[in-house]
């Protein structure tokens, strides 16, 4: 906390990022958005355990589940208006239509000089349930070649497009909405462009999103 305090007197601080989990209680949450206003982070990003990574391991034990995370959105949410963004990212889904896909404003250099147009994307291409190489989603190596041309170049709607899909085809919410994440859906060994039905409405399970049939 110390240190978080001398980055933001500095003007070095930008925001605050957790993971909820299995281990955590959704007062901490509160507490950390607490602690964003009170050291002027501009916001406090929130996203559960993926299957990146350790996560591939350890996402079966140690995620936090639809619950707990309707919970920490609920307590952390009376920080709005308090000078601190929150951005729950992949939280539980009951209504809303999906954010679309940012790759390409997600520049990714890893520490080989290697460039992503999406560190998730070549994160969930390395778990073992993948049907995707990495290469797929890197543009080439910034500390060996020329880069912004790779960049500019990259055929985001050919590799990256959503809703090629029975379902979202003759979704009513189609029009509005941005299909998912091409990463959640590669991390679960599925293809780009079918539905992201993590957090797609019409697809959740009932009892999942804690509704109950009539």
């Amino acid at each position: 906390m110390e240190t978080t305090r001398r980055l933001a007197a500095a003007g070095l601080l930008q925001g605050l990022l957790s993971t909820p989990n299995a281990l955590t209680d959704a007062e901490e949450f509160a507490d950390l958005c607490a602690f964003a206003v009170e050291v002027g982070a501009e916001y406090v990003l929130m996203n559960p355990l993926s299957s990146f990574g350790r996560g591939v391991r350890s996402k079966g034990k140690l995620a936090a589940p639809a619950e707990a995370m309707r919970t920490i959105r609920a307590v952390t949410e009376r920080f709005a208006g308090h000078g601190v963004e929150l951005v729950h990212i992949r939280f539980p889904n009951q209504d809303k239509p999906l954010a679309g896909c940012d790759a390409g404003k997600l520049i990714y250099v890893f520490a080989d000089g290697a460039t992503a147009v999406c560190p998730y994307l070549v994160f969930a291409a390395r778990t073992p349930q993948s049907r995707y190489a990495d290469t797929d989603f890197l543009v080439g190596n910034i500390l060996k070649e020329p880069i912004a041309d790779a960049l500019a170049g990259y055929d985001l709607a050919g590799h990256l497009t959503m809703g090629h899909n029975p379902t979202c085809g003759s979704c009513g919410l189609d029009s509005t909405c941005g299909k998912g994440c091409p990463a959640a859906l590669v991390a679960r060994g599925e293809r780009i462009g079918e539905v992201d039905t993590e957090q797609c409405p019409k697809t959740t399970p009932l009892l999942q999103i804690g509704w109950r049939p009539a």
